[in-house]
């Protein structure tokens, strides 16, 4: 029977075969993971060699210009990366796998063969382009230095060619020892040129012997050879050129414009624009020696004819630019219209002008010594003289007869409000020549406008002051503030007189005195309205507000009505149109207020010999006023309304006890009442009938006679032993109280002194004691 194989057998056993396939399976994992760490290890070492462009690295590996040690070293490097990758073992077993790396090895080892090889090319490329640049110098300097030489500018180059020459000479080996160490770098990498490079590379040493020994010294023979020609003729060109400009020095102090006359500024500037021209010449001309006197060791003369003719230039064209800017603005001044100008600006332009010259004058002093300079200078000083002129003639004071007067003078007509006049007319008509006149005018005129301004203020404030008059009672009317006219007319009429002793008064006079009777007119007026308002309003109280005084005054009574009548119908007429001006210019209006004057002053003179009978029927009435009076005499019927003037009349009483009439009875008095309230009852009631004079006498014979009467009763009283002191204060009044006590004082001490002349030594202190 055949035997079975081992995987027969095995293959029953499916829990075996399970085992046996993990056990495969993680192996093969093991190796793969082992098979990663050697891929990792060739991957970290050397990626950089396969995976870097070789072509960019060597174009900025070239910029960098590094030094020959470190390209010798990069080769080198690269040389043992390769050595390393050759020593690396190509097989490696990995468990139960063998593994080959020599495709890889030999791979990476063909890259470092391209990275040296890269090097080596770029240095034998460096080394062979300074080479060329060696062989190309010598060639090319010496075929220039055995060319013949032109002419000056030819022999400066030469000998700026032969100096650079021996420079670069004194440099040349530091120049071909590193070419010479490059080539040894690359032989020793085994790096072999062609061989015509290798011929170059020979001759640069002895290139450079024959360049120095042969070239060089040749070429200085020949440079001082032409020198020598060539420095005469440049002698006899510089004396040639010194005369040149000599010249133009003379013929500019004949020629340039240092007259204003035969010269306009464009002629001027055309004259120094030719010798700044010539200048310019002569500087390029000395400019163009320069090099030429460097070249042979000849100092640079120092021509002073240039700069003066320079510094005369700029000085000449400095003045004739201010003249020329002045001219300008002069111009269209005097274009201008004449009552537009503003003489400050004037002036300042004038005066900017003025200093430019100054500092120029400043610089250089002899420039004030120039007849242009002089000219200029006069012409600033005529303009800066017509500028009161114009000041004086623009002046808003002046007026038609002012001009009227120079017109006059002058026998010229010009009108110096109008558009079409113009500076130029004022020089034109040589009014300057007539400048004192004008100014005399124009002090005038100043002078006589403040008369004329102060006539308009005049006007302006009467042309709107009004006169205040205000609503009175019964359809009446009264004047009321009159501050503000009063101060108005005090300043006007006091202005008016300072112009009446002005000098200046008669171009005015007509106006001057038309307000002067004006004002005077309304002040007299005004003052005449007061008068009679005075009087009216206190004689209207009278013969308005009381009927009782008109039956005693009855001619009177008619001329206050009359009175009356017309002054409230002027009132009223002036509040209906309250300007000043026309209130008060009226026909005889003032006549007609002195005459309501005279007739109030009558009717006042009436009524005071009037009141001056009633006084003298009651003297008491002295102590009152006449508007008291008044008052009273016009309430007689009405006791109650006298009361308050009762105090006035009698001390120490304030009123009268009064009791109202009864049926057919009249108002009587029947007792005195203080001002502390006190009452005092009459002996008998007076009654309050008739005038009011008459029955205010009564009342004070009722005084007297019930007062006596009282204190006897009092004094009675108080002398009576053993009476009660506090029912005889209460009982009596107060005043009559003290009399009564002083006259007991009195009649006790007299009769104690008397009873010591007796020899009653105690009288006094008995009497003391008993006051006590």
């Amino acid at each position: 029977k055949k035997k079975k194989s081992f995987f027969e057998e095995i293959s029953k056993d499916e829990e075996c075969c399970i085992k046996y396939v993990k056990e495969v399976l993680r192996g093969f994992n093991n190796c793969a993971a082992k098979l990663q760490e050697k891929l990792k290890f060739w991957n970290t070492s050397y990626q950089p060699i396969v995976s870097q462009d070789k072509d960019t690295f060597i174009r900025r590996y070239q910029k960098t210009q590094r030094s020959l040690t470190i390209v010798g070293q990069d080769i080198h490097r690269y040389k043992e990366v390769q050595r390393e990758i050759h020593e690396e073992d190509p097989k490696v077993v990995i468990d139960f796998i063998e593994t080959d790396f020599t495709p890889l090895k030999v791979e990476l080892m063909n890259h470092c063969v391209q990275w040296q090889k890269k090097l080596t090319d770029l240095l034998n490329d460096n080394a062979k382009t300074e080479m060329n640049k060696v062989l190309e110098y010598f060639e090319t300097t010496t075929a220039t230095f055995l060319s013949p030489i032109e002419d000056m500018d030819d022999l400066k180059n030469r000998v700026h060619l032969l100096e650079q020459a021996r420079k670069d000479d004194e440099d040349m080996e530091n120049r071909i020892t590193p070419i010479e160490a490059k080539y040894a770098k690359l032989a020793e990498f085994e790096f072999v040129p062609p061989d015509e490079e290798l011929s170059k590379k020979a001759q640069m040493r002895p290139a450079m012997e024959k360049f120095r020994d042969t070239t060089l010294v040749e070429a200085e023979i020949r440079i001082n050879k032409e020198k020598k020609k060539m420095k005469a003729g440049l002698e006899q060109d510089l004396a040639a050129f010194g005369q040149g400009i000599r010249d133009v020095k003379t013929d500019f102090s004949k020629q340039a414009p240092y007259k204003a006359e035969g010269h306009t500024c464009e002629s001027a500037f055309g004259v120094l624009q030719n010798y700044k021209n010539m200048m310019e010449a002569k500087r390029k001309g000395e400019a163009d020696f320069a090099p030429k006197l460097e070249l042979f060791g000849i100092d640079s003369a120092n021509y002073k004819e240039l700069e003066w003719v320079d510094q005369e230039m700029e000085k000449l064209n400095t003045l004739w630019e201010v003249r020329q800017a002045w001219e300008h603005e002069k111009d269209t001044v005097l274009q201008a219209k004449f009552r537009t100008l503003v003489t400050d600006d004037l002036d300042e332009m004038a005066m900017q002008v003025q200093g430019k010259i100054r500092k120029l004058v400043g610089k250089d002093k002899g420039v004030g010594m120039w007849p242009a300079f002089q000219d200029l200078k006069a012409d600033l000083d005529v303009f800066r003289n017509m500028i009161p002129l114009i000041q004086n003639l623009r002046q808003e004071s002046m007026r038609e007869r002012h001009f009227n007067v120079i017109i006059k003078e002058v026998n010229q007509h010009f009108d110096p409000k109008s558009d079409s006049f113009t500076l130029q007319q004022v020089v034109d008509l040589q009014l300057v020549n007539h400048a004192d006149l004008i100014t005399r005018l124009a002090d005038d005129a100043k002078k006589e406008a403040k008369i004329e301004g102060g006539l308009r203020d005049i006007e302006k404030v009467w042309a709107t002051m009004t006169i205040d008059v205000k609503e009175y009672k019964g359809g009446a009317y009264t004047l009321k503030s009159t501050e503000e006219l009063y101060q108005s007319l005090e300043e006007n009429i006091l202005a008016l007189s300072s112009f009446k002793s002005s000098q200046f008064y008669l171009p005015f006079a007509t106006k001057v005195e038309y307000w002067e009777k004006t004002l005077a007119n309304i002040s007299e007026v005004l003052e005449a309205i007061q008068n009679v308002q005075r009087a009216w309003m206190y004689l209207e109280n009278v013969f308005r507000g009381s009927e009782d005084i008109r039956p005693h005054l009855p001619e009177e009574s008619i001329m206050f009505d009359n009175v009356n009548d017309g002054f409230i119908e002027m009132l009223k007429r002036i509040f209906d149109e309250p300007l000043a001006m026309k209130a008060c210019s009226h026909p005889r209006m003032l006549e007609t207020l002195n005459g309501f004057e005279k007739l109030l002053d009558k009717v006042q003179k009436s009524l005071n010999d009037y009141l001056e009978k009633k006084r003298q029927t009651f003297p008491r009435f002295y102590f009152l006023s006449n508007d008291d009076l008044l008052e009273i005499l016009g309430q007689a019927r009405d006791p109650e309304l006298v009361q308050k003037h009762i105090k006035k009349c009698f001390e120490g009483v304030k009123n009268l006890e009064l009791q109202p009439p009864a049926q057919n009875r009249r108002w009587e008095s029947i007792g005195l009442i203080g001002p502390d309230t006190e009452k005092v009852k009459l002996v008998a009631a007076v009654k309050l009938e008739g005038p009011v004079e008459i029955w205010l006498g009564s009342c004070e014979k009722a005084m007297i006679v019930s007062l006596r009467a009282i204190l006897v009763k009092c004094h009675n009283m108080n002398m009576t032993p053993k009476a009660r002191k506090d029912k005889w204060v209460k009982e009596f009044p107060g005043q009559l109280l003290i009399t009564s006590g002083q006259i007991k004082w009195t009649t006790e001490c007299t009769g104690a002194l008397q009873k010591m002349e007796k020899q009653q030594k105690n009288a006094l202190r008995m009497v003391r004691r008993g006051q006590s």
